[in-house]
């Protein structure tokens, strides 16, 4: 059986977007197509004037990734994807992999009442899960489930993405009988410093959402700061997928689906500018999502 790179296996809550504060098992996958070194930063847009503190950790000194202090600028979870902490990951087998998954769940401290598959979310993050390698380590992972825990696998899937890669049909197989959110979060290089070229695929977003129809729900989460072209960046965004998406939300807009969250790997840097863009978000009536993960443990690795 191959060997699946990744970066980290917890269990925490889901801290963003529709099932905010349900009780999750994560997989964070190695490896991602974006950097988004312009999180956090004065000048997203500026790479001249970046502080990212990933550069900066000396790794002779780290011996495991729980060690990596919070990242305040740039990715939170640089850790996942930069190549000076690809020695840190960690290299199992899907089977190995879904022990470790199942082992998470203590079934001795759930109500007998509460069905064990839906006490917990699955949720594949990273990175970026939906990198090709990923998607088939992903594919391992679930076919692993279902051959000697199904009984343990749980009933929803989140996918955390970026929303630039195409779902492989082999990978849409496998979740034909599942209940699947895929939760884009679109990177606005106002806030992110991606190039839009690179971060905002319309046309891949609405092709994953049409190829999932019938069992998939999904959310649009975006990172945004108090500067008004960030906000217009958006908009436009939002206009392209709505005319890819029109023969299929029917009478629902793209906008629905739309969270907002500010940006801020941590608490303090959070709460700076939390309240702003949530009064923002209300006047354009969009919903808020606070990082509640943020909030409750200040975002360390594994929560």
């Amino acid at each position: 059986m191959n060997l699946i790179k990744y970066s980290e296996i917890f269990k925490s809550i889901q801290g963003e977007g529709k099932y905010t504060g349900v009780p999750t098992i994560w997989l964070r996958l190695f490896a991602c197509n974006l950097n988004c070194d312009g999180f956090g930063q004065a000048n997203p847009t500026d790479p001249s004037t970046y502080h990212l503190p990933y550069k900066d950790i000396d790794v002779k000194r780290i011996t495991m990734i729980e060690d990596i202090p919070v990242l305040k600028t740039g990715c939170d979870s640089s850790y996942s994807w930069a190549a000076k902490f690809k020695h840190l990951q960690h290299e199992e087998t899907a089977d190995d992999i879904v022990e470790k998954l199942v082992d998470l769940v203590d079934i001795s401290k759930i109500h007998p009442s509460i069905d064990i598959a839906k006490s917990h979310h699955l949720c594949f993050t990273g990175g970026e899960p939906l990198l090709k390698a990923n998607q088939k380590a992903v594919v391992d992972v679930l076919r692993s489930y279902k051959a000697k825990y199904l009984d343990m696998m749980p009933t929803n899937i989140t996918f955390e993405t970026n929303g630039t890669q195409l779902i492989t049909p082999e990978l849409l197989t496998e979740l034909k009988d599942s209940n699947v959110l895929l939760s884009f979060s679109p990177k606005l290089f106002s806030v992110s410093g991606e190039p839009a070229k690179r971060a905002l695929k319309a046309d891949i977003i609405a092709a994953n959402i049409k190829n999932l129809d019938e069992c998939t729900d999904f959310q649009l989460k975006f990172v945004l700061n108090k500067n008004p072209v960030a906000w217009q960046e958006m908009e436009d965004f939002l206009d392209k997928l709505s005319i890819a998406l029109s023969d299929t939300l029917g009478r629902s807009s793209v906008r629905d689906y739309v969270y907002i969250m500010p940006v801020g790997a941590d608490n303090d840097s959070q709460y700076d500018i939390a309240g702003d863009v949530a009064d923002m978000a209300v006047e354009r009536g969009y919903k808020v999502s606070a990082r509640v993960h943020a909030y409750l443990w200040n975002n360390p690795v594994g929560k």
